[in-house]
């Protein structure tokens, strides 16, 4: 059955028992502060259970895309290390509202999946919360199911509560078995049981009966009526119904799988190769959905939430080879494939992709030079800890988030100091929320609409001023060149710097932006005198004043007048004439929203000359950190049997920033080219390794499969696991164990072939064996896991300890 059949199934089935089909709410909680995003199809319904609300139906069904990467339910660190874990579902929901209750949601759920469904009978499991006897009596009575199916549980799994405050009340969660070939912990001391910790039963509605408030301090109300909440995953049902344990071979994400493969020419894998793949294929559908409702990538809130997924995105898409923008290149297969249903992703196809594009290119311009810093933080140290310092900054200087620098971090085998990285984000964003009131002295009111900070200064209060007389000459010249449409939607000005956010339906050519550039500058050559008077508001507007939109004035408004070039309504500091800017530099151009553009600018030669320098500076840094890994790639390829030619590279001190950043992107094609000998030849190296050690499989005990146990010296990770992929494809039986070691660090890589998970061993149990021993952590799926951080002197006493699974 189609995920589109399953969709329209539930809610056909609901409409013909009398419920309304209701649009999906977005993403975005409408007047609901106490949650970051729609977390649940009942979220729209909230005030309707807190009886402050009421609607012209009384029974409801729809499909709700629901994102969870925030509070009490954050999936985000799971996505793509397994087949079940998404930062966006559907959400399948029918709701009563002080209609029908207990019987009759038990007895549809029933029809609906045992009728329509076609679910198993006989492996349908019902669980009810420990003291509703009343659920499992009903159960049994309505119901075909068999009673020894019906559980009871405790608050932890059946009773539902939306978040830390709101509606809530017992639950009846409906589980299926899926049989014992889908339990993940064979071999390990374990039973398989509904709401165990295997993967064969799993959880595919969720009957939530609403009968209480829960208010701060966690006290429960009774609710002045009672209510029916459902929820059921689409994706977890479609997944059985078409045959399958993972989501992502489901065709909601296999058009999205196909598309990365295309895109980075990398096939895709069920194992922990896959795991870029499906990280891409589950963030372009949370951005989208996101997006689609007005959410815009930022530094805080929500729109920090979408920055972290798609610069998780782009580092994944890199693991992949992309070095190019292709995430929103996943947002016409997504829209292809739920467009008919949620019309309004195609109706913003074009804004989600823009937006997406712009986003990506911003942060790959940061990412190379990131990582090489990264690089040369983990490589030069002793301990297995990343300071806090080091990962504030990378978040600070190139924009990475925490948890992208611990995800780099884990790969490396060692940890990051959260607590101190959270220390000094404290201490910046204390900085940030100076105060900004009025003061009784010269600069005593912060310009309408702007951002700015007390100075004291007298030096700091010029270099204030004339960032903001630059702001407002700024806007004369863009409305002077783009048209009168152009309105501030949003300003910061400080001591080095000023944004400027206007109204403008699209991006500006480099000949617009030297036009602008060159108006303010003229203005500032002509050296214009400010005048700053008072005027009753009707009669400044009369004047011609430009007033914020949307900002409430006083009465009397401040009008700040330079010559007949601009004239707006402000409260804030100015030059006294336009000659003390000195000159002002646009330094970027960017989107921030649908027709909403930014601009930001610096002012004042010296504050230029330093911009300037600080540029060269990173572009320097930026060519430095290429030069070390070119030279650590020339010394693997040498490693590895290969001449490879020296770099030569002449004096950087000598080079403009354009030459440097000229040099970075020769530099940056050196480095690919070498990554690509170097994978070719380790391929090759695993190749013909492969052949000799064919040879050294002995048969397993009480078995009729092999183990092939080698500590392999001089090979990495990755031609580890294409050893032990080669190994394993020449003997499907065989259970293939690898370790190795570069320095300091011993690594491991467990491969079984696809005969071999019937012979009572997975990897994830062998790796555990081995670290015991070693050292290290790791982990993976049935068939193939990896650690790292072992101690390489104890790689051959680990080897040792499996020799009972040899048959003598």
């Amino acid at each position: 059955m189609k995920s589109n059949a399953v969709r329209s199934a539930f809610i056909d089935f609901f409409v013909s028992k009398g419920h309304t089909a209701v649009q999906a709410s977005p993403v975005v909680p409408q007047n609901d502060p106490t949650i970051l995003f729609t977390n649940a199809g009942m979220n729209q319904f909230k005030d309707v259970f807190l009886g402050v609300g009421n609607r012209d139906y009384s029974r409801a069904v729809n499909s709700q895309p629901c994102i969870r990467v925030s509070g009490k339910h954050n999936d985000l660190e799971d996505v793509g290390a397994d087949h079940t874990h998404l930062t966006l579902f559907e959400m399948l929901g029918n709701w009563s509202f002080g209609d029908y209750y207990k019987a009759e949601a038990i007895e549809w759920a029933w029809e609906l999946f045992t009728k329509v469904y076609g679910l198993p009978k006989d492996r349908l499991y019902a669980t009810v919360y420990h003291s509703d006897t009343e659920s499992e009596s009903l159960w049994t009575q309505l119901t075909q199911i068999n009673p020894a199916h019906v559980l009871r549980f405790g608050d932890k799994d059946n009773f539902w509560e939306m978040g830390e405050t709101g509606p809530c009340g017992p639950c009846s969660e409906i589980h299926l078995d899926l049989g014992p070939e889908a339990c993940n912990k064979v071999g390990q001391p374990h039973t398989c049981n509904v709401n165990g910790d295997c993967s064969r039963y799993i959880e595919l509605w969720n009957l939530v009966f609403i009968q209480y408030n829960r208010i701060s301090g966690g006290a429960l109300e009774p609710l002045p009526k009672t209510h029916v909440d459902t929820g059921a995953g689409l994706e977890r049902l479609t997944a059985y119904l078409q045959g399958t344990f993972s989501n992502y071979a489901t065709d909601l994400f296999v058009p999205l799988i196909h598309s990365i493969e295309s895109l980075t020419s990398t096939k895709y894998s069920d194992g922990p190769q896959g795991m870029p793949h499906r990280v891409l294929a589950d963030h372009v559908r949370t951005l989208s959905f996101a997006i689609a409702d007005n959410v815009l990538p930022s530094n805080d809130g929500r729109g920090y939430v979408l920055r972290r997924l798609l610069r998780r995105a782009t580092r994944y898409a890199r693991q992949l080879g992309a070095r190019e923008p292709i995430i929103y290149r996943l947002v016409k297969p997504l829209v292809d494939n739920l467009g008919g249903h949620f019309t309004h992703l195609a109706q913003r196809q074009n804004f989600i992709e823009s937006l997406i594009m712009a986003e990506e290119e911003s942060f790959l311009r940061t990412l190379e030079s990131g990582i090489s810093i990264f690089e040369s933080m983990a490589g030069h140290r002793a301990s297995t800890v990343l300071s806090g310092e080091d990962a504030f900054k990378l978040y600070d200087t190139y924009g990475f988030p925490l948890d992208l620098t611990q995800l780099m971090a884990r790969e490396r085998g060692f940890s990051v100091d959260e607590g101190r990285f959270n220390v000094l984000l404290e201490e910046r964003r204390a900085q940030s929320r100076k105060a900004v009131k009025l003061h009784a002295s010269n600069y005593t009111e912060v310009p309408m609409g702007g951002e700015a900070r007390i100075v004291e200064d007298p030096i700091e209060k010029l270099e204030m001023a004339r960032h903001h007389t630059g702001t407002h000459l700024l806007q004369a010249a863009l409305r002077k060149v783009l048209g009168e449409h152009v309105h501030q939607s949003g300003s910061l000005v400080d001591t080095d710097r000023l944004r400027f956010d206007f109204s403008h339906f699209k991006a500006l050519s480099a000949e617009e932006l030297k036009r602008i550039e060159s108006e303010i500058n003229s203005a500032i050559k002509a050296d214009i005198g400010v005048e700053a008077f008072k005027k009753p508001i009707d009669e400044a507007k009369a004047m011609g004043a430009l007033a914020l939109f949307g900002e409430k004035y006083d009465d009397i408004v401040r009008v700040i007048k330079i010559g007949d070039v601009s004239m707006e309504l402000c409260g804030g500091t100015h030059v006294g004439s336009t000659g003390e800017i000195e000159t002002l530099k646009i330094i970027s151009e960017s989107a921030i929203s649908a027709g909403t553009r930014r601009i930001e600018a610096i002012a004042g030669t010296e504050n230029i000359l330093h911009f300037e320098q600080l540029q060269r500076d990173r572009a320097m840094m930026a060519v430095e950190g290429k030069i070390r890994q070119l030279i650590e790639l020339e010394s693997e390829l040498k490693e590895l049997g290969s001449e490879s030619k020296p770099t030569q590279i002449s004096d950087l001190e000598s080079l403009s920033k354009n030459q440097l950043q000229d040099l970075e992107n020769e530099l940056i094609r050196q480095i690919k080219s070498s990554e690509k000998a170097i994978s070719d030849l380790k391929a090759a190296k695993a190749g013909s390794e492969s052949i000799e050690y064919r040879d050294r499989f002995k048969p397993l005990s009480g078995a009729t499969g092999d183990l092939l146990a080698e500590v392999v010296p001089g090979f990495d990770l990755v031609t580890l696991r294409n050893l032990a992929d080669n190994l394993t494809n020449t003997n499907p039986k065989g259970i293939v164990i690898l370790g190795s070691s570069s320095g300091d660090t011993g690594y491991w890589v467990v491969k079984l072939g696809k005969e071999a998970t019937q012979l009572g061993h997975t990897a994830p149990e062998l790796i555990g064996k081995l670290t015991q021993i070693s050292g290290g952590k790791g982990g993976g799926r049935a068939d193939m896991a990896q650690a790292g951080g072992a101690d390489p002197t104890r790689l051959v006493d680990a080897l040792d300890s499996l020799k009972s699974l040899v048959r003598e």
